[in-house]
């Protein structure tokens, strides 16, 4: 069939509308890039407490959000459902009229800012057992909801060699807080000894100094007692003699040591760099981002692979930083399973969310 203009003419501009489409689509060379989207501004909020003392308040006040009140928060983690836990080393008030309440505290915060009293500590007593942590040094979650507390020091007496030695039933050791807040204990604890790090299931296991205290992924705590210990989700602890202490954990249940280079993931021997040395608090994000504050400093900073220290949150800098409010030393941060950070500031906790990726 012999083309005619007319058809000629239809056909060529229905090439100019195919052409014109791909080019559209992005499959001509002239296409403009597409623009990628600001990544969201991080946002400082007030999830619970206040950022100065309340000196007319009775202590610690369980509450939502502003209404509730905190004293010397020493240590916090997030479990896995997002809860976060504190760790109050001293409930007592400014206000001479409130009675004194000189017991650590578990406190256990909703996302939403919902604060209340989980577990009440102990107060070391003559010949009588402990029934609760009466020095908490560290806590730690794992994904049943159980909160574990390391206690650490309590009614020690130090020996010449330096190794303190508990009063029976007042041991250094782990205790376990249920969801509905039942305490009991998990390892060591009974005391009893020269202060000798021993071996064995629930009360067999003897610590001298448990401190730091984290759990991985496989659901075994980690607990620094001047030498690695590590204890099973049946409670049976082991001490590991040649292995660095781990002094950090993150979302994903990765440990990290410190060695003189900086931090390592014990799972993959990943190296990240740390420049806070051993007086700053670290939190990890489970894509390895590093946050840190030093000891009495104002500000939250995250830290790249080369050890570059970048602020995030805090006073000081000039800039696009967030204020963090009176300058309260930052006492604790943790990472929160969404990829928020938290940070207790003075007496109240903030949380930092739509962090950098």
């Amino acid at each position: 069939m012999t083309a005619t203009p007319t058809s000629r003419t239809t056909a060529f501009s229905a090439v100019l509308m195919l052409a014109a489409l791909i080019s559209a689509c992005g499959g001509g060379s002239n296409a403009l890039p597409v623009a990628e989207p600001e990544p969201p501004t991080p946002v400082l909020q007030l999830v619970a407490g206040s950022l100065a003392r309340d000196s007319a308040a009775c202590g610690t006040k369980d509450g939502n959000g502003s209404e509730a009140r905190f004293t010397d928060v020493y240590a916090m983690t997030v479990g896995p459902d997002g809860t976060i836990y504190v760790i109050e080393r001293n409930s007592s008030s400014l206000n001479p009229s409130c009675p004194r309440l000189d017991v650590p505290l578990l406190r256990a915060i909703t996302p939403e800012g919902v604060v209340r009293t989980l577990a009440r500590g102990d107060v070391p007593a003559d010949n009588q057992p402990l029934k609760s942590f009466a020095r908490p040094t560290g806590i730690a979650a794992d994904l049943n909801g159980n909160v574990f507390v390391s206690d650490g020091h309590t009614g020690a007496v130090f020996a010449t060699p330096g190794y303190p030695v508990f009063p029976a039933g007042q041991g250094a050791g782990v205790w376990k807080v249920a969801k509905d807040g039942t305490v009991s204990i998990f390892a060591g604890v009974v005391g009893g000894s020269a202060g000798q790090h021993v071996d064995g299931t629930g009360t067999q296991a003897r610590f001298v100094q448990a401190s730091a205290i984290f759990v991985d992924r496989s659901g075994t705590l980690h607990v620094s007692d001047r030498v690695a210990r590590r204890i099973s989700p049946q409670g049976v602890v082991t001490t590991v003699p040649d292995a660095p202490l781990t002094i950090a954990a993150d979302t994903s249940g990765n440990t990290y040591t410190r060695t003189t280079n900086g931090l390592v993931q014990v799972e993959t021997g990943k190296t990240l760099a740390n420049p806070f040395g051993y007086s700053g608090t670290l939190a990890i994000s489970a894509s390895g981002h590093v946050y840190g504050a030093s000891q009495y400093s104002p500000r939250v900073e995250r830290i790249s692979g080369t050890g570059v220290a970048t602020p995030i949150v805090g006073s000081g800098y000039a800039g696009n930083v967030l204020p963090l409010g009176p300058l309260h030393p930052v006492g604790a941060i943790a990472v929160g399973p969404k990829n928020q950070l938290y940070i207790f500031n003075g007496y109240g906790l903030q949380v930092v969310n739509s962090l950098p990726q």
